[in-house]
């Protein structure tokens, strides 16, 4: 009789990335940097409103989280237990120095599920943003920043949303671009970053895509995915900043929109690489006879490392169907997004038996 396997990774590659994204902000409020006042807000609400998730840390060392609850959630939920519901729509929990990062992983978890949130590249950190306009304002060289500021006014006003009051923001249709100026090096760097999860698979060739552009730059940092462009503002900031806008734009709109769907749309199930039994599930779920827990278990056999694996295949696809519905949506193609949310509803049918599967395979060795 084997022994029975303790350490099963369950987690996927979204999995990840929340957890990364939770470790990072526990070391801010507790580690070298101390932070006194986290906000988070996602991409598309509205830099004027309030933010979705705040932490703060109190004069009394405790530190406060605070959920904000979208008004169609707020009579159907149930407030956690250790959380109060301040006003109807926030959650709110205070907790000593000690348990700070239970604090966040739960708010995380929350904010998570109830702002129906993929990946932690749809939230802004707002706080590090008005930091760092703050010390760019500051800088002697504050006038340069002024200059590039009404230059990408004149260029596109009226084109896209543009957010000066804190930075330099730029709101396009299915993304968020940010530029940032550095005075002493009279340079300046506009990036986005790519929504949603990322198919390792693809970065090379959505590298090569963005080299064909002068200047800019495919940059992965573990789960988030950058295009930077790097702008040299020479001895004529306004001239070099309206040429580097203009190119910036013709980027967003002719380019973006196919490399994200490159970088994140799921492939067709024929060309998804996936473990043999999973293969399987999947070929008898088109007949119509998709197998259950124990099917799967038996095509499985011992492997429970295939078992796991086809789980993550299973999540990632119906999590990159998921963007497709939203960008099919945002297009206004209905079917498009109607046809995307079936496509994600046959993966996430597949994980739940996977994953039940593994169950099986797991209690069958003990």
């Amino acid at each position: 009789m084997s022994s029975p396997t303790t350490d099963v990774d369950f987690d996927d590659v979204i999995d990840r990335a929340w957890a990364g994204f939770t470790t990072a902000l526990t070391e801010r409020l507790s580690g070298p940097r101390d932070d006194q006042a986290i906000d988070l807000s996602r991409e598309h609400v509205a830099r004027g409103s309030a933010s979705d998730l705040r932490f703060r840390r109190l004069p009394t060392g405790m530190v406060c989280a605070i959920v904000a609850v979208p008004a169609g959630r707020r009579a159907a939920i149930a407030v956690p237990p250790g959380w109060s519901d301040a006003d109807g729509g926030h959650l709110v929990r205070i907790v000593d120095h000690e348990t700070i990062s239970t604090l966040v992983g739960e708010a995380v978890d929350l904010a998570r599920s109830l702002l129906a949130l993929p990946h932690p590249s749809f939230l802004r950190d707002d706080a590090s943003v008005r930091a760092r306009a703050q010390s760019m304002a500051d800088h002697p060289s504050a006038g340069l920043s002024r200059v590039v500021g009404r230059v990408v006014r004149d260029r596109l006003a009226g084109v896209v949303g543009i957010d000066v009051h804190d930075a330099v923001e730029l709101t396009y249709p299915d993304a968020t671009a940010h530029l940032q100026v550095w005075g002493p090096q009279r340079s300046a760097m506009l990036w986005t970053t790519i929504r949603g999860a990322v198919d390792p698979d693809a970065v090379d060739h959505a590298r090569a895509v963005v080299a064909a552009w002068p200047g800019f730059d495919l940059v992965v940092d573990g789960s988030v995915v950058d295009v930077e462009f790097a702008v040299d503002l020479g001895a004529d900031p306004r001239t070099a900043i309206g040429e580097a806008i203009d190119r910036w734009h013709a980027f967003m709109t002719d380019e973006l929109p196919a490399l994200t769907a490159a970088l994140t749309a799921p492939s067709p199930p024929d060309e998804v690489a996936m473990p043999a039994a999973l293969r399987v599930a999947v070929d008898r779920g088109r007949a119509g006879s998709l197998p259950d827990a124990a099917g799967v278990a038996y095509l499985c056999g011992t492997d429970r490392g295939a078992a796991v694996d086809s789980m993550e295949v299973c999540r990632t696809q119906s999590l990159q169907w998921l963007h497709r519905a939203d960008t099919a949506t945002a297009s206004g193609d209905t079917e498009g997004a109607d046809e995307a949310l079936r496509s994600s509803a046959s993966w996430d049918a597949l994980y739940s038996v996977f994953a039940a599967a593994v169950r099986i395979m797991v209690g069958d060795a003990a």
